[in-house]
């Protein structure tokens, strides 16, 4: 076509060179740039021709895919091709997956519903039972706490409900919780039932400061009697002074000066501080037990 072309070129110009055709060789010359033109036009890139097979092809397989087997992933369609598994197997398993997931994402939410109405009917007994409690404390902690409330207040904190400590500026504080290891699971979180200090081991004269000082603050509800004393000397029993707070309406109620024996089995002075309703509960409750028993000689 090229040698055509400049055949036809050259003929036009001798054309107009001996006869003078002007107009001849003008047409001629743009028929043979259409002529080029075209042939440019119709010249393929090998590349183009081969992204716009590969995207027929590509096309082509896609719509395949969706016609031979509808409403599966594409992850089925090489095995469907392949003749290891039918469409109607591939379809049945897709349904199976959607239909496990959806109950998987039932169960959670279940679960989820059944954990946030049981932590709600916790908070409801925990809640009804903090009206009831004592609202007198010391120092940081007061009875109408939690063991929950209580783990937060320092991060020297530490231990488990039976027993429970706090060092707080140098110092020891126990803290003990109405807690019961064979309770009910929906039990409120329990409660703060009395808490203590020690003040190192016992010698006469410490322990007589401390007795004298809470007597002229509280009121002596009990004191030892001579056969606890003489307990107390044989290293059978512990030196109990009770008293009862009828000024500080923020304070506990109930206070005890005691001796008690610490993990060394060494005797300590301790000041306890007891939670109104457990006190009167338990201690107080022996005590007019004791002296019942007395009177009805």
């Amino acid at each position: 076509m090229k040698i055509f072309c400049i055949f036809v070129l050259i003929f036009s110009t001798k054309i107009y060179a001996f006869a003078g055709l002007e107009d001849l060789v003008k047409d001629l010359d743009k028929a043979v740039g259409e002529a080029l033109n075209v042939e440019e036009q119709s010249t393929t890139n090998p590349d183009t021709e081969k992204a716009e097979q590969e995207k027929t092809t590509k096309e082509t397989k896609d719509a395949k895919k969706e016609i031979k087997c509808p409403g599966v992933s594409a992850a089925y369609i090489p095995m469907i091709e392949r003749g290891s598994i039918t469409c109607k197997q591939a379809q049945n398993e897709e349904e199976n997956l959607k239909k496990d997931k959806e109950r998987r994402e039932q169960a959670r939410l279940d679960k989820e519903k059944k954990a946030a109405e049981k932590k709600a009917k916790k908070e409801s007994y925990t809640l009804a039972k903090k009206k009831k409690r004592d609202s007198r404390g010391r120092w940081q902690f007061k009875f109408n706490m939690t063991f929950s409330e209580v783990k937060k207040i320092d991060s020297g904190c530490s231990g488990s409900a039976d027993f429970f400590m706090c060092n707080i500026d140098g110092e020891n504080t126990y803290l003990v919780f109405d807690y019961n290891p064979y309770r009910d699971k929906n039990d409120p979180d329990p409660f703060l039932n009395y808490f203590y200090k020690s003040y190192g081991e016992y010698n006469t004269s410490d322990f007589k400061k401390f007795v004298s000082k809470a007597s002229k603050k509280y009121k002596l509800i009990k004191e030892p009697t001579s056969g606890e004393r003489e307990k107390f000397i044989t290293g059978k029993g512990d030196l109990i002074y009770h008293f009862k707070n009828e000024s500080d309406d923020n304070s506990p109620l109930y206070i005890s000066i005691r001796t008690q024996q610490n993990a060394f089995n060494k005797t300590i002075i301790s000041a306890f501080y007891y939670e109104k309703n457990y006190f009167e509960e338990t201690t107080l409750k022996k005590l007019n037990k004791d002296k019942k028993k007395f009177d009805d000689i």
